[in-house]
């Protein structure tokens, strides 16, 4: 069977009136590992969503409460340069690695289309310890296509790989 679990990655104490970035506090973080503990034990597959993507899964929170913050990644493998996680605390790469019951991670934040597969272990460079595997499907928020939906840009930089046929509009 799957199990799917919805995350709550959205920050509300940045100070500010817009925060991009998301975050995953440690009780979500220790819910979630026993969401997927429980999955194991009943032989079930997970899928984890949140509005966030793993690379904007890196908020700095000063919430006292919320220590340690868990990132998403501890480096972007198509960017290393791009700065991740700086809290020392697992991130949720590594926790999906140490589970091989975890299929994917599905986001939509960046409203850009894309799949990456997370081979964990087998990574070529930057590997993470652990038996598992998953997938990090990122896509757009809402279904773009014809125009960008955000501002009417046709071939516009949100939706790569997402067009409709000519016509279907």
């Amino acid at each position: 069977g799957l199990r799917f679990v919805v995350l709550d990655t959205v920050t509300d104490e940045c100070g500010s009136l817009f925060c991009s970035e998301g975050t995953v506090d440690d009780p979500q973080f220790g819910w979630l590992t026993q969401q997927i503990a429980m999955a194991e034990d009943m032989g079930q597959y997970i899928v984890v969503l949140s509005h966030h993507t793993l690379r904007t899964t890196r908020f700095v929170s000063t919430d006292p409460t919320e220590q340690p913050i868990h990132h998403g990644l501890r480096v972007e493998r198509d960017n290393p340069d791009d700065p991740q996680s700086t809290s020392p605390a697992p991130t949720l790469e590594e926790l999906y690695c140490q589970h091989p019951n975890v299929l994917a991670h599905i986001a939509g934040h960046e409203h850009e289309n894309y799949i990456r597969h997370h081979t964990c272990d087998d990574e070529e460079s930057f590997p993470t310890p652990g038996p598992g595997d998953f997938w990090h499907v990122s896509t757009a928020a809402h279904i773009d296509c014809g125009d960008d939906a955000r501002g009417g840009r046709p071939g516009g930089p949100h939706r790569p790989g997402l067009e409709a046929p000519a016509g279907a509009l």
